[in-house]
C-alpha cells in the first residue's frame, strides 16, 4: 500500500477508532457535533483524494441527510468544509460522462396528482435544479433512470409555516405577551428535572390568524458542564406537544407546531458532567420562530443540593452523606495546599528565628 494510504489508515483508526465512525452507527437518533462533521469532511476529502469513491459513498449520504433546509449544517466552520466536501465528491463522480432523467410524482388528493422531469448530467449535473409542489401533497414519489454511474442528491424539504405578504405583522412588543416560567427537581447528585411552563398571550385582532398559529420554539441554556440526560427522542417521548426536540452544545431545544395559547409546560432531565468553581448559570427562551425580536427570557431553575455532613475523603475527593443518604462529592485540592503552605511557613520561620 502507498505511504500516503498507510498513513491515513492510521490516522483515521487514531482519531476513529472502528466502529467510532459516527456515520456507520445504526442509530437515527444520535446528536452529531460541529467537531465530528468537520472530521467527516476531512475523511470524505481524503477518501477523494486516494480515489476511494466507493467508501466515500456511504459517508457522502450520511453528510448529505444532516443539511437543515437552508442547506447549512451545525457551524459556520463545518458547513464550509461538508459543502466543500460534497462539491468535490460530485465533480469526482463520473456523473459528467453520462445523462438520467429524475422523475418526481407528487399525489395531493384523488384526482389530484402532478408530474415532473429533471434532466441531469451532463453540462447540467452540477445545477441546482428545483421543483415546488402543492401544499396538498400527501405522497411523493422520485425515480430515476439513465446511464449507470450517474449520483442524484435529492431532498424533500416541507414548511410547516410561512407568513406571507398580507399577514399582518407585529410592529411593537406590546402586540404579543409571553409568559415562561421554570422549576427544577433533584433526581441525584448531578441529575435534575426540568420543566418549564410556557404560554403565549396574543391580543384579539392585533396578528393575523398565520401568525397566532406559527410555530414557536421553546430553548433551554443549560448552566457550564451541564449536558442533556435523555436522548432527543426519549425527551420528544415525554413532550407529546412538540414536533422536534435537539440538543447539541449543552441547549435542548423543543419545537412546538403552534402558538402556547394554554399553558405548554416541558420537561428535560439533564446532568452535571464538570464541576466549575464559579458555574455560569442557565436560562430559558421562548420565542415565535417567525419572530424571534419577540422573545422572552426567564432564569433556569436550579435545585439546590440538600447540606451535607460527615465527609470521608478517599484520594482528592470527598464524600458527604446527607439525612437522606444521597452522597455529594467536592475537590479538597485547595485545602490541601492551604495546610501544606501553612507547615512549609512555619518550618521557615523555625530556621531563621
Amino acid at each position: 500500500m502507498p505511504p500516503l494510504k498507510t498513513n491515513f489508515r492510521q490516522l483515521h483508526c487514531f482519531v476513529l477508532p472502528d466502529g467510532n465512525e459516527p456515520w456507520l452507527q445504526e442509530e437515527s437518533n444520535v446528536q452529531v457535533t460541529p467537531g465530528e462533521l468537520e472530521v467527516a469532511a476531512y475523511t470524505l476529502l481524503t477518501y477523494i483524494r486516494l480515489g476511494w469513491l466507493g467508501e466515500g459513498f456511504k459517508l457522502m449520504s450520511w453528510l448529505s441527510s444532516l443539511q437543515n433546509h437552508k442547506g447549512g449544517f451545525r457551524s459556520t466552520k463545518d458547513t464550509v468544509m461538508v459543502l466543500q466536501a460534497l462539491s468535490e465528491f460530485g465533480l469526482a463522480h463520473e456523473t459528467f460522462k453520462g445523462r438520467c432523467m429524475v422523475t418526481v410524482e407528487e399525489v395531493a388528493g384523488p384526482g389530484s396528482n402532478a408530474s415532473f422531469t429533471l434532466d441531469i448530467g451532463g453540462p447540467r449535473a452540477a445545477l441546482l435544479q428545483t421543483v415546488e409542489l402543492s401544499s396538498q401533497t400527501q405522497q411523493v414519489k422520485v425515480t430515476m433512470s439513465g446511464d449507470r454511474g450517474i449520483i442524484a442528491l435529492i431532498k424533500i424539504i416541507q414548511f410547516y409555516h410561512e407568513v406571507t405578504s398580507e399577514s399582518t405583522k407585529w410592529e411593537s412588543q406590546q402586540d404579543i405577551s409571553i409568559n415562561i416560567t421554570t422549576t427544577s427537581e433533584r433526581q441525584s447528585r448531578t441529575v435534575q428535572k426540568i420543566e418549564t411552563c410556557v404560554q403565549s398571550v396574543i391580543p384579539t385582532g392585533e396578528v393575523s390568524d398565520n401568525n397566532a398559529e406559527g410555530m414557536y420554539i421553546a430553548t433551554l441554556f443549560l448552566p457550564s458542564g451541564e449536558v442533556a440526560f435523555d436522548s432527543p427522542a426519549t425527551i420528544m417521548a415525554e413532550n407529546s406537544a412538540t414536533n422536534l426536540v435537539e440538543t447539541f452544545d449543552g441547549n435542548i431545544h423543543f419545537y412546538l407546531p403552534e402558538a402556547p395559547t394554554s399553558p405548554q409546560c416541558l420537561v428535560a432531565r439533564v446532568e452535571r458532567q464538570l464541576e466549575f468553581e464559579v458555574q455560569k448559570p442557565g436560562f430559558a427562551r421562548v420565542y415565535p420562530y417567525y419572530n424571534p425580536d419577540f422573545m422572552k427570557e426567564t432564569k433556569l431553575a436550579v435545585a439546590p443540593l440538600s447540606i451535607m455532613s460527615n465527609p470521608t475523603c478517599r484520594k482528592d475527593r470527598c464524600t458527604a452523606q446527607n439525612e437522606k443518604g444521597a452522597a455529594s462529592f467536592f475537590h479538597v485540592t485547595s485545602v490541601l495546599l492551604t495546610a501544606a503552605g501553612s507547615v512549609l511557613s512555619s518550618l521557615v520561620l523555625s530556621l531563621y528565628a
